[in-house]
């Protein structure tokens, strides 16, 4: 997927197909790096939302995503 493509689904709750053909459910989101460069993130939305809470207790289960290895989003809802 190109940066372009996935500015459309980033921080929306999407279904993902990922080339292995795993289908996933969640948000995904870039972080920026210094030099312009950019790393991205995958979680459900509920670790989603606690991590945008900044929950202290919470544990979250967050995945760098390779744009790379999507090949299809859509968002489930807004």
């Amino acid at each position: 997927m190109e940066r372009s493509i996935f500015k459309n689904f980033e921080r929306q709750h999407c279904r993902i197909k990922m080339k292995s053909g795993k289908e996933v459910y969640g948000i995904m989101w870039e972080e920026n790096l210094p030099e312009n460069n950019f790393r991205y993130y995958f979680s459900s939305s509920g670790d989603y939302q606690r991590l945008k809470n900044r929950l202290q207790s919470a544990l979250y289960a967050i995945y760098q995503l390779d744009l790379n290895e999507v090949i299809h989003a859509e968002v489930i809802s807004k």
